[in-house]
């Protein structure tokens, strides 16, 4: 019972996620050069805002590679890299984060799956309650599309838990 309460919460906070309609500068910039890249098969080749030729390489974005994935998972499922990186990166930002903190449950809690599912209840509820502008849980329930909600929310947790799991082993 305790599983199927912490998939339902899982659920309805990616929903929650999913359901943002934050659009700023930022969103305009990062989605429309996926965008861009998606039509015109150039990554960063064109400017997200204005459309036009950029005159240079952006080696910030360029070297990150993370917006790629807009491309990548667009060209696979067939999917605009709008709604791709609106709201699919979003509900997978918060799936993966979510199941990056059962996993650490059941590791701290070894092997408890009714306290490794209270904790990502107890987690989601904490980073719902605290969601302001510039908290890890406002970058991944609302900009999951950002290099920096997937960075705060599911790479620095995981390579905790692959160090921890290092630790006990």
């Amino acid at each position: 019972k305790v599983l199927i309460l912490m998939t339902a919460v899982v659920v309805g906070i990616t929903c929650f996620s999913v359901l943002q309609s934050y659009n700023g500068w930022d969103t305009v910039y990062y989605i429309g050069n996926m965008e861009s890249a998606l039509e015109t098969n150039r990554f960063f080749f064109y400017d997200g805002f204005a459309g036009t030729k950029l005159e240079f390489l952006n080696l910030h974005e360029a070297l990150s590679m993370f917006y790629v994935h807009f491309i990548v998972m667009g060209r696979i499922f067939h999917v605009n890299a709008r709604i791709m990186g609106f709201y699919g990166m979003r509900a997978l930002c918060v799936l993966l984060a979510a199941m990056i903190v059962y996993c650490f449950g059941r590791r701290l809690f070894r092997g408890d799956e009714k306290k490794a599912a209270y904790l990502v209840m107890a987690w989601l509820t904490f980073g719902f309650l605290e969601m302001v502008l510039h908290a890890t849980s406002f970058f991944m329930f609302v900009r999951g599309y950002e290099a920096k909600g997937f960075a705060a929310n599911v790479v620095i947790p995981a390579v905790l838990y692959d160090s921890l799991g290092l630790i006990q082993d």
